[in-house]
């Protein structure tokens, strides 16, 4: 099991958001972590 974290700067966000571009924001801080997690991977 590999668990990804995004980097301190996102945004904390509860489970029962509602406002559109802060979750737009923090999934996005999540996109940017798995991807840096797994581009190293990629390059080989």
């Amino acid at each position: 099991m590999l668990s990804v974290r995004p980097d301190a700067a996102a945004p904390s966000i509860s489970r029962l958001e509602t406002d559109s571009a802060l979750l737009e924001e923090a999934l996005e801080a999540g996109r940017r972590a798995v991807l840096a997690q797994f581009a190293p991977a990629a390059r080989s």
